[in-house]
């Protein structure tokens, strides 16, 4: 996060020591915003960009979500994570990210609820993993 981005759309981030070099852009965001730019954009045959299950079962949360539906695909995303395998501390990262990438409204969602997600799917046995759909 960097100015003048928002912690939980009310208090700003600030730089607490501007020399501090940057951190290299982690692979799961480079995914999102190539998935991002290849919806607006047509991307040449045969560029294909890898990425993890549980960046692709994000992406498709975030794609899905909207305000009125965000808990409920929060939990449907715990859910495909849990599924898939991946364990529950990476589906604790991914939730969180959904959680502040989703689209807020009038009713923030908040990293709390997102995490009760990830706690109530893990603690069910999961299901065959779906397939998924390949980027």
């Amino acid at each position: 996060m960097v100015p003048p981005s928002k912690l939980y759309g009310r208090l700003t981030y600030k730089w607490a020591n501007p020399e501090t070099p940057l951190a290299p852009l982690p692979q799961w965001l480079l995914s999102l915003m190539l998935e991002a730019q290849r919806q607006r954009k047509v991307i040449p045959q045969g560029l294909r960009f890898a990425c993890s299950p549980g960046d692709q079962w994000l992406s498709q949360a975030l794609a899905k979500a909207h305000e009125g539906n965000r808990n409920a695909v929060g939990f449907w995303l715990a859910c495909q994570l849990r599924d898939d395998k991946i364990p529950e501390s990476e589906a604790r990262s991914s939730i969180l990210t959904y959680a502040n990438l989703a689209p807020q409204g009038r009713e923030q969602y908040t990293s709390k609820e997102a995490i009760a997600s990830v706690r109530s799917a893990y603690k069910r046995p999961p299901r065959e993993p779906a397939r998924r759909i390949r980027p």
